[in-house]
Order: C-alpha cells, then sequence, then structure tokens
C-alpha cells in the first residue's frame, strides 16, 4: 500500500476505455485542490502542459461549477489537455474521463467491433485451426474479485497448455483484436507459460528511468505488488520458445495492449493486424480519497523485456489492415497471414 496519505489501493487493474457514462449532480467528497494536485504531481504525462495555464483555466470552470458535473468537466478538461484518455475519476460508481470521439465511433467498422468486444467480454474462444495450429482468443473483462480474477487465469493457462498436449499442435494465435482492457494479472498469468520464465515487462517512469521489473518465475506471473497463487495442480509445461503469432487492432487497448508488449522481444514471437489504440500504453494505479471517489491514474510507461517502450501504441510487426471474421476463421485475413507465418516458422 502506498503511502500517500490516503488509501492507494495498487491495483493492477487497467478499465476498459468504453465504460463512460452520464454524470448527475452531487457533493464532491474531499477538497478539491487535493485531488486536481495529485493528478499535476503524479501524471506520467504531467510535462505535456503549461499548469500556469492550466491552473487558471481549472480554477476559472470550478469557480463557476454549480453541479458536480460542472466539476467532472474541468477534471475532463485536465485529462484532455493532457491527452490522457487512461485515467478516469470515479465517483458513486460512475466514471469520468477523456474519451476521444474517433477510438469507437470513427466508423462503422469500429462501432461493430466494439459491440463484439461488449458481447464477448470475459469469455475465452479456443479453435484448432488446419489441424495444428492453436487459436486462443483473449477477450477484455471486468474482473474485481480476486478469487474470480485467479480462476480466470487458470483457466486461460490450462487451456493454453491442454492444446500443447495435443502432439499435432505446432503454434499458437493468440487474439487480442477485442481485448479493450480490464484486469491485467490473470491474463499475464493465464499466458505465462508461453510468455517463458524471466521478465517481461518493465515500468519505466517520466525521465525513462527503468522502474520494477515484472516477470514470470517458475510459471507464475509476478507484477507489480502481486504474485499469482498457483493452483498447486499446473505443471510448468515448456512453451517459452513455441511459435506465437499476436493479433492486435485498433480497439486493443490498456491490458490488452500491455499484453501484446509482454510478447515483444520473445523468441519465436511475432504480431500480425493494425496498431492497437493510442494512448493505452502506460501502466496506471487506484488511488481512493473517498469510500466512494477513486482516481484511476497513468503514472508510468510500460517498456518491454527489452526496455524498449511504447509512448502511444503497439505497432505489429506485420500490418494487415482490416478483413476481420470473427466468425468464421479461417476467412479472416489475419489469420490467413499467420498461418502463412506459422507453416514457414514450424516444422
Amino acid at each position: 500500500m502506498r503511502k500517500t496519505g490516503f488509501s492507494g489501493k495498487g491495483w493492477l487493474w487497467v478499465i476498459p476505455y468504453f465504460l463512460f457514462v452520464t454524470t448527475s449532480e452531487g457533493q464532491f467528497p474531499v477538497g478539491i485542490d487535493i485531488v486536481y494536485d495529485f493528478i499535476k504531481t503524479n501524471s506520467i504525462h504531467r510535462y505535456q502542459v503549461n499548469w500556469n495555464k492550466e491552473d487558471k483555466q481549472f480554477w476559472s470552470a470550478m469557480s463557476t461549477a454549480h453541479t458536480l458535473k460542472d466539476s467532472m468537466n474541468a477534471f475532463i478538461q485536465v485529462f484532455k489537455d493532457l491527452d490522457d484518455v487512461h485515467s478516469q475519476l470515479h465517483y458513486n460508481n460512475q466514471n469520468y474521463g477523456y474519451l476521444k470521439t474517433d477510438d469507437e465511433h470513427g466508423s462503422d467498422r469500429l462501432h461493430q467491433l466494439a459491440e463484439m468486444a461488449r458481447a464477448t467480454s470475459g469469455q475465452i474462444k479456443c479453435e484448432l485451426l488446419d489441424n495444428q495450429y492453436a487459436y486462443i482468443r483473449i477477450p477484455g473483462n471486468n474482473i474485481f474479485d480476486a478469487t474470480v480474477a485467479n480462476q480466470y487465469g487458470w483457466t486461460l493457462r490450462d487451456t493454453i497448455d491442454y492444446w500443447k498436449q495435443k502432439k499435432q499442435v505446432k503454434g499458437f494465435v493468440i487474439d487480442l483484436r477485442l481485448d479493450r482492457g480490464g484486469n491485467l494479472n490473470p491474463m499475464l498469468n493465464g499466458v505465462s507459460h508461453l510468455l517463458g520464465d524471466g521478465v517481461i515487462l518493465n515500468e519505466v517512469d517520466i525521465s525513462y528511468l527503468r522502474g520494477g521489473p515484472w516477470k514470470i518465475q517458475k510459471g507464475i506471473f509476478m507484477g507489480r505488488n502481486f504474485a499469482m497463487p498457483d493452483d498447486n495442480e499446473n505443471e510448468n509445461t515448456p512453451l517459452s520458445e513455441i511459435p506465437v503469432v499476436v493479433l492486435t487492432g485498433p480497439l486493443t487497448a490498456s491490458s490488452g495492449s500491455i499484453t501484446a508488449i509482454a510478447f515483444r522481444g520473445r523468441k519465436n514471437a511475432i504480431s500480425i493486424g493494425e496498431p492497437t489504440a493510442g494512448g493505452y500504453t502506460v501502466s496506471n494505479e487506484y488511488y481512493q480519497f473517498a469510500p466512494n471517489l477513486f482516481l484511476n491514474l497513468a503514472i508510468s510507461r510500460v517498456a518491454d523485456r527489452n526496455l524498449r517502450f511504447y509512448p502511444a501504441e503497439v505497432e505489429p510487426d506485420i500490418v494487415v489492415k482490416e478483413g476481420d471474421d470473427f466468425e468464421n476463421l479461417m476467412r479472416d485475413q489475419k489469420i490467413k497471414r499467420a498461418l502463412l507465418w506459422l507453416k514457414e516458422n514450424t516444422k
């Protein structure tokens, strides 16, 4: 727990970036200056604005605020000026943050993908492709409960190990195209056997100095302030060098983007598809200011195992635009390209 004068949860929870709702009137539960100064001091984007100008604008807006909505709009403007789409305030179970309008509604295609992502949240999909490659689609999730998160991670890991036990499986396709975020811990624990032991991610501070490493140890994900308990039934199956294709798209965000970064630099792994959603390759942490007021703030950048960081998005190694077909995977253009690479890199 961080000693900040209030309760810092230290959760590795990354909120999916489509969860925004309308506001209502109410009383802000703590001094507004406390929350504003905390953002100003700790945001990973804090050097991107002129704070003299920002201070005047913010307090001018607050001086004329009559409702909670007015106050929250002033905070949303701060996130906008920081170009921070990944931080939000959560008050009375409602979320307030800056969402770029083209993130979700810029085209019919993105809107349809967003609807599919909502409909499949938390639902792992697996299929055998071409009778020799395991396809696993990892969705976004809304898991808060630690027990549920652990079970989700074990289920995903067991699914991967199950397919490896099938002698004909020569490689994996990990599909993150509909993974818009959620609890990162079970995602990384779920793919831990594919990632292999050792450092898989690094936190990088605002001065680009290395922070704490996130690693896999004996097949278990060890993150910031976190160690996933083992289920005592899962063997540490050696999968760290089996060929893996990671699929990404314009809706891949938050923990989906960070999961994609975890595979960067891994031997026999390649990414195919489209760049991930911009602005979500940062690490957030929750801070509690009151029983009903939380700040989910982007506080550091995320770098891969080779200390390469991704300031805005994750570019794929091989670009394949559009052509998604989640109903018939063998007609999906990204799947077709993934199978071509797997056939060239497996015996």
